[in-house]
């Protein structure tokens, strides 16, 4: 026994030490923009991040986790991050939920990691500027994301929506950039008196919509948008190419040649 128990105590602490002793690679494939101050950090996971020590981080304002494995990554965990790491990326892995507090981070991005469940938690947030999400086992956008009111950027693309209340944005007063293409979404719910004032980037792409309410007029300041292979009713597309050729605002992507639906394919109400 004693000898099985000094074979476990020198296997953890062989784990500990490999776990614990993480180096920085100074490149990520998906960083928003160059900057050499990058550390991708791989394979860590729940029971031994809290553990990181912060020369682990090496002074890098950008970080990514790459290939982590936890099943819930919450306010502890970004807790860990030291006040100089400004955008964090989640590639690859496994983290099941993400429970979101951080006062520093100015970007967050999380692809590939099978993600089912993400909050934020209920306090104003004024710091996050751009939030990309992109998980195929993701079904909803949660209510509290409505506390993220300093965004500029907000994607929730290739997910598994299906329903949109765009009341959830109505505070995020300097949102410009609206990105929930490639997902499953026939329902986007637009409150009589709701206006995204300064939204002027719309991407819905890839859907499964028919028509939405108050379209374009709930987005004033709309200046770019994608509609593409969506479900559209031919009535819809006719009513809203006048208001979008008044607006001035430019459609990309066509998929049908003709006059009367503006490059858009459509189906006829039934």
């Amino acid at each position: 026994m004693k000898l099985i128990s000094g074979m476990l105590i020198i296997v953890i602490f062989l784990f500990g030490t490999i776990t614990l002793s993480q180096e920085c690679q100074p490149e990520s494939r998906w960083s928003y923009q160059y900057d050499p101050m990058t550390c991708v950090l791989e394979n860590l996971a729940q029971g031994n991040f809290t553990d990181l020590e912060e020369e682990v981080f090496h002074n890098a304002s950008y970080i990514e986790l790459a290939n982590a494995t936890f099943s819930q990554f919450g306010s502890h965990h970004f807790a860990v991050l030291p006040d100089y790491v400004t955008r964090l990326t989640f590639s690859y892995g496994k983290i099941t939920e993400i429970y979101f507090l951080s006062e520093t981070l100015v970007a967050l991005k999380v692809f590939n990691v099978q993600l089912e469940r993400f909050f934020v938690a209920e306090r104003e947030n004024q710091v996050l500027r751009r939030l990309d999400v992109s998980s195929r086992l993701l079904a909803e956008i949660p209510s509290s994301i409505a506390f993220l009111v300093g965004l500029k950027s907000l994607t929730f693309s290739g997910c598994n929506l299906t329903t949109v209340r765009l009341e959830l944005f109505k505070d995020m007063k300097n949102l410009t950039d609206l990105n929930l293409s490639d997902n499953h979404i026939s329902s986007i719910e637009v409150d009589s008196k709701l206006f995204l004032g300064s939204l002027r980037t719309l991407s819905l792409e890839e859907n499964r919509l028919q028509e939405i309410d108050r379209f374009p007029e709930a987005f004033p300041e709309l200046r770019t948008l994608s509609l593409y292979e969506n479900n559209w009713f031919c009535d819809w597309v006719t009513a809203v190419r006048k208001q979008i050729f008044r607006a001035m605002i430019v459609v990309y992507g066509s998929e049908c040649q003709s006059s009367d639906n503006g490059g858009l394919c459509c189906n006829k109400r039934p």
